[in-house]
């Protein structure tokens, strides 16, 4: 019978029966009541062959991974290993979800699998031209018949990367834009290796300096800006008496690079367009005339937007009770969780990890919003766009989709200006280190009631005098020791220099606050007065109303002259007077600690 359509049916892949094979062995081997596989044989999509999602023991969904699946070929038993084509490492680099590829062993039942992320993909050295790089896997990632070892070890990284999509903040994602200038700039510098120049050494002894100023005093700074770097260099396109253009550029640990680099100004000005910060000074050259200051100036420009931004990684259990309980309160709705003065660590997670990306997407559903070029969506902006019955009317969907076990096909990245994600989940894992369960409210809540008949209201007057006070007897009976821990795990070279109680001994706090306020010139109000002890060593912080019995009831302390409070005998070392207002802001203890903290470094780096 003749053909009407002149040609052979499209064959099968070679690769077909091995990759049969392979996911054959896989779906035998793996745990398949905490491991849901939706892995495809022939899967037509590119670049990776379905996803694998993990769950609790009662079902519940975990997360995902993507995996691309391979056959180990026989020769490599002994030592796993696989080529893998450049395309796909492309497209891991850019996912924002988590990606494993696992080889699998057909002939002994086992397989391995390896975390495709940037770290890994950051050591390899594919040749020219080529379009595929063999990739090491080690053994010990095996997956075999009745071992869950493995299970841990992928829901570590699940639980990393949904930190990594809560962690989209504006100092992230202004590096992850450097880095890609940082690759284009190795590759549009001027060849200056074997140059013998007198600039050179004004350059180096700068780069010394801060290199040595980083590694010893600042490591924060190299942690956050720069990401686990060895030095700093410097590129530059001019260098004069009068004048220089420069910008610093990372090295890695891992890398052979020149400290300093020439630039032609067109690259320069080409490399700022697509997001490559460079410094310039044209009236004069402060490496070349005072580099020593300059260094320190440069350090106090890198230290101001952490502190602005609360960007510190913190590990304090007082300021976690602070930040969580002042989050919850602002985001409560899109948590789907009420407001109360205790919380189980593991339903915060589970109403970040389930309920807010959820009650996101559905939001987005509803109305079309600009979320902004910042890579993340801002849930500060999206929360301001809903009233409370559209709030209402979004949290009930959520509360059906979830007991439908309706959740997300793809990862949204969120973020917010306000309260950095990424902190709050290092709190929350940091909690989980110390095996802390449960959480509860550090400062007594704002009392309400008491506005219930005013049409309108001065923040002092959410609580009694009586309540300010112990709240601020609580804020000040932790904040030495938060305050001297902060300094140490920051700034370890700097402990004695910044100790708190290393200019007085005694401080003496006495509250301006009332049940009702006329004006806001008529505000609440705060003395300090900071005292040193003439024999012995205190450390005391003590609060008052200024109703109460207090030291300074008669007569207020003066400088220069002997201070005498019962047996004791101080001299004033500074006092201050002024609006109270860090005990009424949402994070009163953060912000006064970042405040103070700023203050310092700036009197200490601008000392001559």
């Amino acid at each position: 019978m003749d053909k009407i359509i002149d040609a052979e049916p499209a064959k099968y892949s070679k690769t077909d029966t091995p990759e049969a094979d392979a996911l054959a062995v896989f779906n035998f081997i793996i745990d398949r009541k905490q491991i849901k596989s939706h892995l495809q044989q022939r899967d037509k999509v590119p670049n990776y062959d379905g996803n694998i999602e993990i769950t609790k023991d009662d079902q519940t969904p975990i997360g995902k991974l993507e995996v691309q699946m391979k056959k180990l070929d026989e020769s490599n038993e002994n030592n796993p290993k696989y080529q893998c084509e450049l395309s796909f490492l492309s497209y891991c680099e850019q996912s924002l979800m988590p990606i494993i590829l696992v080889v699998v062993d057909t002939k002994n039942n086992v397989a391995y699998w390896l975390l495709i992320n940037k770290d890994l993909l950051s050591t390899l050295k594919p040749k020219k031209e080529a379009k595929s790089v063999s990739i090491d896997i080690p053994k010990s990632n095996i997956i075999k018949e009745k071992d869950a070892g493995y299970i841990s070890a992928w829901i570590k990284i699940i639980e990393e990367y949904k930190e990594k999509l809560f962690s989209y903040d504006s100092l992230k994602q202004e590096n992850s834009i450097l880095q890609s200038a940082y690759n284009d700039l190795a590759k549009k510098t001027e060849e200056s290796l074997g140059e013998e120049n007198d600039e050179f050494i004004e350059i180096h002894k700068f780069l010394d300096l801060l290199n040595q100023e980083l590694d010893i005093n600042y490591p924060i700074i190299k942690e956050v800006y720069y990401n686990s770097i060895w030095k700093l260099g410097f590129a530059y396109a001019d260098y004069k008496t009068d004048s220089v253009t420069y910008s610093l550029y990372p090295i890695r640990y891992n890398k052979n690079d020149l400290q300093i680099k020439k630039v032609s100004r067109e690259k320069f000005i080409e490399l700022g367009k697509k997001g490559f910060g460079f410094t310039g000074h044209y009236q004069e050259n402060p490496i070349k005339n005072r580099f020593e200051k300059y260094t320190k100036e440069w350090l106090l420009e890198k230290l101001k937007p952490l502190f602005e931004n609360k960007a510190f990684p913190i590990k304090n259990e007082i300021l976690a009770r602070e930040f969580i309980f002042a989050f919850i309160k602002e985001f409560k709705d899109m948590l789907n969780i009420t407001e109360k003065d205790t919380y189980l660590v593991s339903e915060i997670k589970d109403s970040l990890t389930d309920d807010l990306p959820i009650w996101i997407d559905e939001a987005l559903n509803i109305r079309k919003i600009f979320v902004g070029r910042e890579g993340f969506v801002n849930i500060d902006y999206i929360l301001s766009k809903f009233d409370e019955a559209d709030r209402a009317q979004i949290s009930k969907k959520v509360k059906e989709r979830l007991e439908k076990k309706e959740y997300l096909s793809k990862p949204i990245p969120l973020g917010s200006k306000k309260y950095s994600l990424g902190i709050l989940f290092g709190l929350l894992k940091y909690l989980e280190e110390r095996s802390v369960k449960e959480i509860a409210r550090f400062y007594l809540p704002r009392d309400y009631s008491r506005l219930k008949d005013k049409k309108s209201y001065y923040i002092w007057e959410v609580w009694s005098p009586k309540d300010v006070k112990e709240n601020i007897q609580r804020f000040f009976k932790e904040y030495a020791k938060v305050y001297n821990e902060f300094i140490k795990s920051f700034f370890p070279n700097m402990v004695e220099q910044f100790n708190y109680f290393k200019d007085f001994d005694r401080a003496i706090v006495i509250l301006h606050v009332k049940e009702k306020y006329e004006s806001w010139q008529d505000g609440a109000g705060a003395d300090f007065y900071y005292l040193k002890n003439k024999n012995r060593k205190e450390n005391l912080i003590e609060v008052y109303l200024e109703e109460e019995e207090h030291p300074f009831k008669k007569d207020k302390p003066e400088f220069y002259k002997d201070v005498i409070i019962g047996k004791e005998a101080y001299l004033l070392k500074s006092s201050s007077m002024g609006i109270l207002h860090f005990i009424f802001e949402e994070l009163p203890m953060m912000g006064y600690l970042y405040k103070e903290v700023l203050s310092k470094f700036e009197s200490f780096l601008k000392k001559e």
